[in-house]
């Protein structure tokens, strides 16, 4: 069950001291005046800074309004999916009554409509091994998605992984030998956007090539990677943690949110002394069903590394709402740990290359449970609600069918 509202008297007072600008691609970057929501910097958001959460006490808007219910088609009747689902849910985004998931086990999109009950069903998926020529035929570890402007944008982890522990079949010996068994995956150097059109039943589907002649692409795929992994790989703060496995703060892309043309990566490693990263790029698309980047910043370089100091939290999602970017924040390994909402304000004008925790604003603390509900993905509702979905769900949240699952929905305080 989630974990229970604290009973302390009250939380940490008081701002956490600015650490010195540090060198970011050959010029000292400016921290920003203003925290999030206007405030003087020298005055703590809700009397602490936004990242103490060791000693934050639970507010009511903490804690979820409801439960909403997300009915999935069972896996049998699936050619994508092997196992239920519900149980591997690392991305969403909503769109009007459109609720789309992915999962890190599949090469595939859900797609569910909002019911009149308030849940989502109607279940269909799209097969992305329909739209792409993949180099490889495992799952692509899709983490991230974004609607913009009749697109839905997709990222993958771009990392590598280590074979689990498992204890109740292998002994010593053989748990020992597949802890040194690392393994990359092409599939996972995965960043696209696929056209939505109207379909039959008057909702949005992924299609190759749309009537009005727009096409799907990605970044391209080759030797291994995709071309955005080789460009990180030269990089002195990214490049040392790309042959690191996710989940040991390895590179692990988690979240994206898009503006236009410019498209943000949240990393949920690596953390560096606190400081998480953020990736910025320029994407033009060539017309040949590939997706380019520019050489927009830092005199002709193709990305831009934004330092955000969360608290030795990584990134697990982000979603624009409005001129504000909230990021879910959390633990960069597998563990329990603070998870949170917190919102960068004006991230397209006057962002800086590295951010402080006092300018950070503070939006929810969501609970966890002990072992279960990590938080992995959440989407805004047309409501503005924030609705949240789980790894490693609570058993309580599961329904006998095998199918439906139940996700959280949080009221959000206007920006």
């Amino acid at each position: 069950m989630p974990q229970q509202p604290a009973t302390k008297t009250g939380p940490k007072q008081g701002a956490a001291k600015r650490a010195p600008a540090k060198q970011v691609s050959g010029k000292t970057p400016k921290a920003r005046k203003t925290v999030a929501n206007g405030t003087s910097p020298g005055k703590p958001t809700r009397g602490r800074t936004a990242l103490d959460l060791n000693g934050y006490l639970y507010s009511p808007a903490d804690i979820p309004m409801r439960r909403v219910r997300v009915d999935f088609h069972h896996h049998d009747r699936l050619d994508t999916i092997d196992e239920p689902m519900r149980g591997d849910i690392s991305g969403m985004a909503i769109d009007d009554d459109i609720l789309w998931l992915v999962s890190d086990e599949t090469c595939s999109v859900e797609r569910l409509k909002r019911q009149d009950d308030g849940g989502y069903g109607a279940h269909r998926s799209f097969d992305l091994t329909k739209v792409f020529d993949l180099p490889g035929n495992t799952e692509i570890d899709l983490e991230g998605m974004a609607v913009e402007d009749d697109w839905l944008w997709l990222v993958g982890s771009h990392a590598l992984k280590r074979k689990k522990p498992r204890p109740d079949q292998d002994g010593a010996r053989k748990t020992i030998k597949r802890l040194g068994r690392i393994e990359r995956e092409a599939n996972r150097y995965f960043l696209a956007r696929v056209p939505l059109e109207t379909g039959v039943d008057g909702a949005p589907e992924l299609v190759a090539t749309a009537r009005d002649g727009r096409e799907a692409g990605l970044v391209r795929m080759r030797k291994g990677r995709n071309d955005l992994a080789r460009h990180l790989a030269k990089d002195p703060h990214i490049g040392p943690f790309l042959d690191i496995p996710a989940k040991e703060n390895g590179i692990d892309i988690e979240g994206i949110a898009v503006s236009g043309t410019r498209v943000f990566l949240g990393l949920r490693g690596p953390v560096l002394r606190g400081m998480s990263l953020m990736i910025e790029l320029d994407i033009k698309d060539k017309g040949d069903g590939r997706l380019k980047l520019r050489k927009t910043f830092n005199d002709g370089g193709r990305y831009r590394l934004h330092f955000l100091e969360l608290g030795g939290m990584g990134i697990r999602d982000m979603v624009m709402d409005g001129t504000r970017l909230l990021l879910l924040v959390g633990p960069t390994m597998d563990l329990d740990g603070p998870v949170a909402v917190v919102s960068l304000k004006e991230p397209f004008g006057d962002f800086h290359d590295v951010t402080f925790a006092k300018e950070i604003g503070h939006v929810l603390r969501i609970p966890h449970g002990a072992g279960t509900d990590h938080a992995e993905g959440f989407a805004l509702t047309p409501d503005h609600e924030v609705l949240v979905a789980h790894d490693s769900p609570d058993p309580s949240r599961l329904h006998d069918d095998s199918r439906a699952k139940d996700l959280d929905l949080f009221a959000l305080e206007t920006a």
